[in-house]
């Protein structure tokens, strides 16, 4: 199992006393090749070092071991993309758009990320920052993050089940949209759209985010008609290009 790969490193993490640490072992051998500052000093960095491993480092590692160790029991055994990827049911999937659905509230079931195939806008080059939106590290972790929240009302907990309470007063888009939209970002910071097409469509996506912006607020607050509101979406577009 995942988890029980995750707990033994971790906990060999923390084996040894944080002098032994290899984030303290290692600063203390590049200190030993800095000329510019003094043995005093080098050693007062090494015993600071020390210390932020004591006191920030081992105890926040011991409250990941004690998550994870709470998650084994509840956790699956099988594991893969397979679990969480449908192909979109036949009749839906002419008009329909990809979309994630939580984990039918109180049951043991997994969330599904739905996919039209080819869909009406299906792209391949796409799917990376579609998976990332709405699956993994995206709405599947929001949704399983706001789940296992204590103190949570029910209806907050499912406000993505089909639940009217749920949806009326407990769905806030600017956090579960926010929520995604960070992990297609974060997925370009750390560089995981591997070539130039796929980072395209990051960016057309996060493009068409913005003309939104402009769109929503022009029809809401301006009174734009719809003629108006097409003509100002294309010249965002030209403009960014």
């Amino acid at each position: 199992m995942i988890l029980d790969g995750s707990l033994q490193q971790l906990r060999c993490f923390l084996a040894g006393s944080p002098e032994q640490n290899i984030l303290v072992t290692s600063f203390a051998q590049r200190m030993e090749r800095t000329t510019a500052i003094s043995d005093d000093e080098r050693e007062q960095f090494i015993r600071a070092a020390q210390q932020q491993v004591a006191t920030t480092v081992y105890p926040a590692w011991r409250r990941t071991i004690a998550l994870l160790e709470s998650q084994r029991n509840s956790a699956p055994v099988e594991v893969g993309l397979w679990r969480l990827v449908r192909r979109m049911p036949a009749f839906r999937e002419a008009t329909g758009q990809s979309e994630y659905q939580p984990p039918p509230f109180g049951e043991n079931e997994p969330g599904v990320f739905s996919v039209p195939l080819p869909g009406p806008s299906f792209s391949k080059f796409g799917m990376s920052r579609l998976a990332l939106h709405e699956a993994v590290p995206g709405h599947h972790f929001q949704a399983l993050f706001r789940l296992q929240q204590e103190g949570t009302a029910p209806f907050q907990k499912s406000d993505a089940w089909g639940n009217v309470a749920g949806r009326v007063l407990g769905q806030f888009p600017a956090y579960g949209e926010g929520w995604a939209t960070y992990a297609e970002k974060l997925a370009d910071d750390v560089g995981l759209y591997d070539d130039d097409y796929r980072r395209a469509e990051y960016l057309r996506a996060d493009l068409g985010r913005a003309d939104r912006l402009v769109a929503e607020t022009g029809l809401h607050a301006k009174r734009w008609t719809k003629a108006a509101l097409g003509n100002n979406i294309v010249r965002s577009e030209v403009e960014s290009d």
